[in-house]
């Protein structure tokens, strides 16, 4: 569109108002349409600009939208202007159909402070991007380019007016605006009756039922099936876990009611950012403008507010919504599921002996990646969404020194930035989360599980019952899952600690008090209590220059100044007392000026001629460019009296007369050197008197100090450093280093003066290709065992020598000779040399005579018995325990577990444990080296625990597969079953198939000798070539009398025949209530 001028008063710049201007950008180009959600403070897109004599009343429009926001009346009058006063733009906020537009910023001011109010210079009338609405066909009447085709389907935009006022300037550029938007409505399933479990009149297909919702999860689901997000078909998502997910999200958090007055008096001067003034705070009142939306003392746990750009892709867009916590966003079963990291009540599958496979790694107590503290930065809403921090926990605080003394004293800190939280107490308990769970210390990687582990998803939280290996009834998560074609399962595990989701709030919100937001706009005052002191400063030679302190009072703190400007002059008519704002014409302009900062209140002057008089002048300057009135000082400067002007008449001025003598008689003038420094004589003639003695002498330059520089060639010099290393003499080529020091004082550290060697240069172009060179020899290699150390063996390829190692048990032995190019020996083969070691002397290794414990417990973990919990240490070399020269100590150990050891005897005793599990590293010293292990503590708690059976069985070849009706694959498993419980089945079966199968299965159950029923059942489709896998899995609740169960599987097919890979396995369990 070109630069428009947007003519009109421009307070600050030159010329008449009349030609005064404010230059207007081109209009924004190649920018994403954002997308909003949850409430944002948003820049937006100016797509359309242009500039009217007309102002566009809205009495002759008769026209509706979506929000109006009218600084005076409705009915303004129509007001045609000579200039092009009046600015019209379309702003873009984003992707619509938005909630609501809240709130205008004008330059950094909230629209509603008191110099916009009843005044025409802000005008805003906006659509909030439904698929109908209309075209703002008005704005025709300020520009023909804006047609009735202009109606921006879906998009979220304002017709934004300003006003440029010759007289009553209010932007000194174009103005730049903000909005808070209440972003999009989404789709909530829990409000959709044809959902499983919900209940309202929401549909995904109708847009115009959803509602406005900050929840994570649906926004997340919304994003993933929206067209400007991911669109993928609600039939390929998992809604079920996204409506558990979102019912996660709503769970409430605790936090700190609203911040009050609690001081029993008023608080004055707080700055009402609404409104643009300072207000009084009564006693108990709430703070203005501080959470203002909070209601009562919850809120929910995981919400967000965002605003995407679509340049940044989908996923990085998903991964912004999903800050704030754990999360798993899976492919599975041919749906997109939502897991959310939280407190759970039960895992979802228990693995032991005999599903467990093995190769696993296991880490306890890593440094790396542990934090005892961590700020996030955060955009937040209660400050008009400025940047904010806030640290769990807070520095010095009891945790955080609970941390420090496990982390051996060090800082182990970072900040974490978001940008979709923008609430301070959700930022409080992000950070708290980060630290909790990078101090969880036990992690597992690489574990095998049974195929039945393929129905595992990342977030989810299993138990490992494995006592031979240390595991009773652990808990973790998954956090990764890999399944290879033959059905082997390989997961990544952490362990689970609940203290990890809490959220609720741990420390209140501060208060901003807002003192130092003064309105830019208002008119400067006149300098207050200006004067002006006269001061002299005296040379060395006894010279005097004179000039002048000024003072002031500090501005008024309710105005924006920018700068404060000084200017003097010489003032030639008489001086009349409190002068001030007197235009003294014939003393011409003020010639000398200075610029002070805002805050300053004392400026000294000086060089000014003696015996003058003096016009000083202060005024201010606004960050809006707007001048205070004058404030003007006048005032006499005395000539002031200097040490040389008692020199006699006709005596030598400034003789010089070499260094002092003693024996001497000075004269006023003359000038001598003492010490290294020199002197005027300035009083009456004497003799004797030591020029140290101001009475009679004044000090005109004085001695230097010497500086002493050596340097040195040695790279790098000897640090303490040796003189010997050091000359006084710069050798150019050689010496690299110099060191100084002041007076004969200390040396200084070693300072390099000669850079070291750069960069190697660019590789020159090849040169000639050189003559073939000679045929070289090459060393062969040969082997063979023996009991004994075989002869030297001969001739080019010795009988009984091998080019590789060969197989058996006897010692290896191996000899070598040089060969030319064809293969002739050259010399001889070298003497046979064993490559068998012999015994190496034995291993350091250190074991606990009990690492792992479990203590019987109340249901709620107190009570049980720790008098054999404890252990022994022990270090061995070889197999020789060692007894003396080794001491014992536990360097790091879980909070609320109470563990010694005796450092000399190793014996370790446990008294106490608060948490469920606990670990301690017990370390062992010996030779100067370290040797730690691993103890590990559980409660099992009475009472409350539960009671598990399960079985399992093979599905044998051969495979019989009809595709008329199920038939029984394997043999059945029998199972016993308590009264009130939990019925659980699986089965995976993976397969291939030349052709296109469908693969049908179904697990059924019944007491023995009844009816069979289905417990579960699945199908899969693959097409030739791909891999297939069958998986199923349920729980049902069981109520009855206790009983045994029989389980059997049964699979179907349609299309080709397939193929079994490897032998799958189906399993069925039971759990007590």
């Amino acid at each position: 569109m070109g630069l428009l001028s947007f003519i009109g008063g421009l307070l600050g710049l030159g010329g008449t108002p009349s030609t005064r201007a404010i230059q207007v950008s081109k209009a924004s180009a190649a920018s994403g349409l954002p997308i909003i959600y949850g409430r944002r403070k948003v820049t937006p897109i100016k797509v359309f600009k242009t500039v009217s004599r007309n102002n566009a009343p809205l009495d002759v429009l008769g026209e509706t939208y979506d929000h109006s926001f009218i600084t005076q009346s409705p009915s303004e009058y129509e007001e045609t202007r000579k200039s092009f006063d009046w600015l019209h733009r379309i702003d873009v906020w984003g992707q619509g159909k938005i909630t609501a537009i809240e709130k205008f910023w004008l330059d950094g001011d909230e629209a509603t402070i008191s110099r916009f109010k009843n005044r025409p210079y802000f005008r805003a009338l906006s659509n909030y991007g439904s698929d109908s609405q209309t075209a703002m066909t008005a704005l025709t009447a300020a520009s023909g380019r804006w047609t009735v085709s202009h109606r921006g389907l879906g998009v979220a935009y304002t017709w934004s007016r300003f006003y440029n006022s010759s007289k009553k300037p209010q932007f000194n550029a174009e103005p730049n605006l903000k909005a808070q938007v209440k972003g999009m409505g989404v789709y909530d399933p829990r409000k959709d009756s044809s959902q499983p479990g919900g209940a309202g009149n929401q549909t995904f297909a109708d847009p115009s039922s959803w509602s406005y919702s900050e929840n994570r999860a649906l926004l997340v689901l919304n994003y993933l099936t929206s067209d400007y997000g991911f669109a993928a078909p609600l039939a390929d998502v998992d809604v079920p876990s996204f409506m558990k997910a979102a019912d996660q999200c709503d769970e409430p958090a605790t936090i700190p009611a609203r911040s009050t007055n609690t001081t029993g008096g008023i608080i004055p001067n707080y700055w009402d950012r609404r409104n643009g003034e300072f207000i009084d705070i009564l006693p108990d009142e709430p703070f203005l403008n501080h959470r203002e939306n909070q209601v009562g003392t919850s809120q929910p746990r995981w919400h967000a507010s965002a605003e995407l750009d679509p340049k940044l892709g989908v996923i990085k867009n998903l991964k912004l919504l999903l800050e704030g916590f754990g999360w798993a966003l899976t492919w599975s079963n041919g749906k997109h599921r939502l897991v959310l990291e939280d407190a759970v009540a039960a895992p979802v599958a228990t693995f032991g002996e005999d599903s467990i496979m093995g190769g696993w790694t296991s880490d306890h107590g890593m440094r790396d990646g542990r934090w005892n503290r961590i700020t996030v930065e955060f955009p937040n809403e209660n400050k008009d969404f400025e940047q904010d921090t806030v640290s769990w926990p807070e520095k010095g605080s009891t945790q955080h020194n609970t941390y420090l003394a496990e982390d051996g004293g060090e800082e182990l800190h970072k900040v974490e930035q978001v940008s979709t939280i923008t609430d301070y107490y959700r930022a409080q308990a992000y950070a708290e989360y980060l630290v909790r769970k990078s101090r969880v210390g036990h992690r597992i990687k690489g574990m095998r599980l049974a195929p039945e582990a393929m129905l595992l998803e990342p977030g989810d939280v299993i138990a490992i019952d494995y006592a031979a290996k240390g595991f009773v009834d652990d808990w973790f998560f998954v956090e990764r899952v890999s399944v290879s074609r033959t059905l082997e399962v390989s997961v990544d595990l952490l362990k689970y600690d609940a203290t990890v989701y809490d959220p609720d709030a741990r420390t209140d919100e501060p208060v901003d008090l807002g003192k130092d937001s003064p309105d830019l706009w208002l008119d400067p005052p006149a300098v207050q209590d200006l004067n002006a002191v006269p001061v002299e400063e005296t040379k060395a030679d006894g010279s005097v220059i004179s000039g002048l302190d000024v003072t002031w009072d500090a501005p008024d703190a309710t105005v924006g100044i920018d700068r404060i400007e000084l200017a003097w002059r010489v003032h030639e008519g008489p001086i009349v007392d409190g002068l001030t704002q007197q235009d003294h014409t014939a003393d011409g302009d003020y010639v000398s000026q200075a610029y002070v900062a805002r805050d300053v209140t004392s400026y000294r002057i000086m060089g000014l001629a003696d015996d003058k008089n003096y016009d000083i002048r202060v005024v201010y300057w606004t960050q809006r460019g707007q001048r205070s009135d004058e404030a003007v000082k006048s005032i006499n400067l005395i000539a002031a009296n200097s040490k040389l002007d008692g020199i006699d008449d006709g005596a030598t001025r400034n003789v010089f007369l070499g260094a002092y003598d003693d024996n001497y008689t000075y004269v006023t003038g003359d000038v001598v050197t003492y010490e290294g420094s020199s002197y005027v004589f300035a009083a009456t003639a004497a003799v004797g008197v030591d020029p140290t003695d101001a009475t009679y002498w004044a000090l005109l330059a004085a001695a230097g100090t010497p500086v002493q520089v050596e340097y040195s060639a040695v790279n790098p010099p000897s640090s303490p450093q040796v003189d010997a290393e050091w000359h006084s003499v710069f050798n150019p080529g050689a010496d690299l280093y110099m060191r100084q020091n002041t007076g004969g004082g200390t040396w200084t550290d070693a300072m390099r003066i000669v850079g070291e060697n750069g960069a190697d240069g660019a590789n020159g172009a090849n040169g000639t290709n050189g003559s073939d060179g000679s045929d070289g020899n090459w060393v062969d290699y040969r082997f063979r065992r023996s009991v004994s150390q075989p002869g030297t063996p001969s001739g080019t390829n010795p009988s009984g020598w091998y080019d590789g190692p060969p197989s058996g048990s006897n010692p290896l032995w191996m000899v070598k000779a040089t060969k030319t190019y064809s293969g002739s020996l050259v010399g001889f083969w070298s003497t046979p040399i064993q490559l068998n070691g012999n015994d190496g002397e034995g291993g350091i290794s250190v074991v606990l005579t009990n690492d792992s414990h479990t203590v019987t417990t109340a249901a709620d973990g107190t009570g049980g018995s720790y008098s054999s919990a404890g252990g022994e240490m022990k270090l061995y070399v070889g197999t020789t325990e060692v007894t003396s020269g080794v001491s014992y100590s536990i360097p790091l150990k879980t909070s609320g577990l109470s563990i010694s050891i005796n450092s000399s005897s190793g014996v370790y005793t446990v008294t106490a444990c608060s948490p469920d599990q606990a670990t301690a590293t017990l370390r062992a010293t010996y030779g100067g080296q370290s040797y730690d292990k691993i103890y590990t503590i559980a409660k099992a708690k009475t009472g409350g625990g539960s009671t598990a059976r399960s079985a399992s069985t093979p599905l044998q070849t051969p495979y019989s597969f009809s595709s008329a009706s199920y038939q029984q694959q394997g043999g059945t498993i029998t199972l016993d079953v308590g009264p009130d419980g939990t019925i659980s089945g699986v089965f995976a079966i993976g397969f291939e198939t030349t052709g296109n199968t469908v693969l049908y299965g179904e697990m059924q159950y019944r007491p023995v000798g009844g009816s069979w029923a289905t417990l579960i059942s699945a199908q899969s489709a693959a097409a030739p070539g791909e891999p297939g896998f069958l998986i199923g899995s349920t729980q049902v609740a069981f109520s009855g009398s206790q009983a045994s169960y029989e389980f059997r599987f049964r699979m179907k097919r349609s299309g080709t025949n397939p193929t079994i890979i490897g032998t799958p396995t189906i399993k069925a369990s039971w759990t007590n209530a």
